[in-house]
């Protein structure tokens, strides 16, 4: 009789999606691909962007397959916040260009990352953005928080600091964060320092191939096991789109960059960012990770002494070219395809064209066997994220077996004799056909700086599949957390919608993922299902209308729970509120129920599981490691949604800059109590009074924190609050007369306990 796996292989060689070749691999056993896998070759497990059109790769990749061109006016959106600075800057109305933008840069999820308000208005963009952008790279690649917590991960991030004015010109002088918001260097570590990543962090900027080389670094940065995995990819905003004067030579006048087309007139400016998760191959072929392509070999180069030190040299570029085949160990001749840098510029396209030729002729003699194209006249030149732009764009090629059409082409550039060269201009959405090797395709980025980047990518490798439905249990719990309310029931239709469009998964592989390969969140909700159909059905009912349900409990099947971790001897307990002790007891509980479960027969396991989940639910930390490495199977890592971060504006401008929360005096003049507006306290009984000293140190901590409400146990630093606001806090305490000593919030981090120790110490001084 033939196991599902094996019928499910069937279909596809029945179907012509893989040949007998690729089933045979596919039915065999997995640990000689490890083996055999080279050390120099780095699988990318983990992929997120946002490009202009596109919040995200599922938006930029049928945008892609559409063909559809993404640039225009300056979003009407994003000019509140910037035309009252064009205005003092004299500029006149029409001082804005043509381009490819994103809709919006304002938007930050600070509360999941525990960033203040306060701090958040003061960050960069491009930092805040890039935050988001490599947490979704993480988590699309099957990693929590806490598996990744104080691992030797790197951050790689490719940014031109050149052009495109900065958000700090835009701050008040005073901002306390328009430092660590806004220093290059911190682009990268503001990564590290969120996840507690320990392995290199370095912002790399070569010009238009920063976000490239960026990923070029990381590469050897695994190799030379600096590190064992690797956040790469790169970022470009332009926040005040000006007319770039200075660099009008490389600029079109219309919309239409035409990359290697007669009519090629110059490029238009566009903005993005985008990252990648890496890791050597033969450790994520160990891992089990989810591969979406292999990176076989990447070269840097520079080139050194041209006519001028901004024109590019097609020598150097030749040069990274065979260094890159080299290191992959390929011939060109097995590519099918070639990303090229490619920005409509009547003297760069046909040099580069003629060092890809006399390149690749070294190997063959076939003439217009390899594609080529370009992703700018879909989005715009992204500077330092035009690299990773590319870099995803061929990803996503490899994965649907598709070369997307190279937009705005029409008649070949004369200076290029492309009959006679190994590429032709793809110029038409084409089906990837498979030849005798694997897909594979080339990227190139050449900067301004005259630091020239290529990489060579392969399709991912041929898996054996696991027999999902070999599971040991009957009925699985399916988990799902979130951070607030509002991204929980955004997550629930996100899972609604996904099982839909993706019903070849397993239910068994998506409990797993979620269980195992996902942080656990204060709001919580969990399912007992049998099959993928129930697990559809009951999220398509459950996504409409969440709160409906949560309405009637005990009469849903879905089991809900908030809980907040508070400190053990907090004296007015609030709904949801959850101390160690009790934590640990539920804990305790869910999981002697699944050792239980492994004993019981299976009549029992459905009520066994509702009991889990309601534990689950509640606050319980359960040891899913053990879960599924005794009771069900190890699952497999699949693909699934990432958190859906909530979407909430953070911008500094004009008044914005004064916080709501307080009313600064004049900085000679000694703080008065009525200066502080009033913030809501909670944790005290009815009727009990707030003290004086709780009062003013709230109305502090809401002015730097921006916070209308505290609980008098709140954890200062868990609130968003950080060194540097700690020592304006205790300035802004001894203008109030509260006179602390040095680290004061450290040792005492909540109100109950800092205004306890500061009356203490006045009682000590009278």
């Amino acid at each position: 009789m033939q196991t599902q796996k094996q019928q499910i292989v069937l279909k596809l060689v029945a179907d012509k999606k893989i040949t007998p070749q690729e089933a045979a691999v596919l039915l065999s056993g997995q640990g000689a691909a490890a083996k055999e896998a080279p050390d120099h070759q780095i699988a990318i497990i983990g992929m997120s962007g946002k490009f202009p059109g596109a919040s995200n790769l599922e938006q930029f990749w049928n945008n892609l397959h559409d063909g559809v061109k993404s640039i225009g006016p300056f979003p009407s959106g994003r000019r509140k916040d910037t035309d009252p600075y064009i205005a003092r800057m004299g500029e006149p109305d029409n001082v804005y260009g043509l381009g490819g933008f994103l809709e919006e840069v304002d938007k930050f999820d600070a509360s999941f990352f525990r960033i203040s308000p306060s701090e958040a208005r003061t960050m960069d963009p491009l930092q805040r953005l890039y935050l988001e952008t490599a947490w979704e790279c993480i988590e699309e690649a099957g990693y929590s928080a806490q598996n990744i917590h104080g691992s030797a991960t790197g951050v790689f991030v490719g940014n031109d600091h050149a052009f495109g004015q900065t958000y700090k010109q835009m701050l008040p002088e005073e901002a306390p964060f328009a430092l660590t918001g806004s220093y290059t260097s911190i682009l990268a570590s503001r990564i590290s320092y969120a996840l507690n990543l320990r392995g290199p962090a370095l912002v790399v900027d070569t010009a238009c191939s920063s976000g490239l080389s960026a990923v070029h670094l990381a590469c050897q940065s695994l190799i030379g096991k600096e590190c064992q995995m690797a956040i790469a990819g790169g970022v470009y905003l332009r926040l005040l789109p000006l007319q770039m004067s200075s660099m009008q030579t490389v600029e079109t006048e219309s919309a239409d960059v035409r990359a290697f087309d007669r009519y090629a007139d110059g490029t238009v400016w566009g903005e993005g960012m985008g990252a990648v998760l890496l890791k050597p191959l033969k450790q994520a072929l160990l891992d089990g990770d989810h591969i979406h392509a292999v990176i076989k070999g990447s070269s840097m180069n520079n080139d050194g002494l041209t006519n001028g030190i901004t024109a590019p040299s097609p020598d150097a570029q030749h040069d990274v070219l065979l260094a890159a085949w080299n290191q992959a160990g390929i011939s060109p001749d097995t590519l099918g395809y070639i990303e090229a840098h490619g920005t409509g510029t009547v003297l760069g396209d046909p040099l580069e064209i003629k060092a890809i030729s006399r390149a690749m002729s070294k190997f063959t003699n076939r003439k217009q066997f390899c594609g080529i194209g370009s992703l700018k006249p879909n989005v715009g030149h992204l500077v330092s994220a035009s690299g990773i732009a590319s870099l995803l764009k061929v990803v996503l090629a490899l994965k649907h077996k598709q070369i997307p059409a190279s937009l705005n082409f029409r008649e070949p550039n004369p200076y290029i004799p492309f009959t006679d060269t190994p590429v032709y201009i793809n110029d038409k959405l084409t089906t990837w056909h498979k030849q005798e090797n694997p897909r594979r395709a080339g990227i190139s980025c050449f900067g301004f700086s005259g630091t020239n980047s290529h990489m060579v990518l392969e399709e991912a490798p041929l898996l054996p599949l696991r027999d999902s439905s070999a599971v040991s249990t009957v009925r699985h719990l399916f988990t799902l957390s979130a951070k607030s309310m509002s991204s929980l029931q955004a997550s629930l239709h996100n899972y609604s919608r996904f099982l839909r469009e993706n019903r070849q998964l397993h239910v068994s592989d998506i409990c797993y993922t979620l269980a195992v390969c996902k942080d656990h969140h204060p709001y919580r909700i969990a399912l007992v299902v049998r099959d993928n159909d129930e697990l559809t059905d009951l999220l398509a009912e459950f996504g409409t209308n969440l709160a409906n349900h949560l309405e009637k409990p005990g009469q849903s099947r879905l089991f809900f729970g908030y809980h907040k971790l508070v400190t053990e001897n907090r004296t007015l307990l609030e709904p949801g509120d959850l101390n160690k002790t009790e934590k640990d007891r539920l804990s305790r509980r869910a999981n002697e129920l699944f050792r239980r479960l492994k004993a019981e027969d299976r009549a029992a396991e459905s009520g066994i599981l509702d009991e889990i989940a309601r534990q689950y639910v509640s606050g319980a930390d359960v040891d899913w490691n053990f879960v599924y490495g005794g009771l069900y199977r190890k699952g497999r890592k699949v693909s699934v949604p990432v958190y859906p971060l909530e979407r909430h504006r953070f911008w500094v401008q004009g008044s914005e800059s004064l916080p709501a929360a307080y009313d600064s005096p004049h900085i000679d003049q000694p703080v008065q109590a009525h200066h502080l507006i009033d913030v809501t306290l909670t944790g005290k009984l009815q009727g009990e009074a707030y003290t004086e000293t709780e009062k003013m140190i709230a109305g502090v901590w809401g002015r730097l924190l921006e916070l209308d409400s505290i609980h008098i146990e709140d954890n200062f630093f868990e609130l968003g609050g950080n060194s540097i606001l700690s020592l304006e806090l205790e300035v802004e305490l001894d203008k109030c007369g509260i006179n602390l000593d040095f680290e004061s919030v450290n040792r005492y981090p909540t109100i109950k306990e800092l205004a306890h120790y500061a009356e203490s110490l006045k009682m000590d001084a009278n």
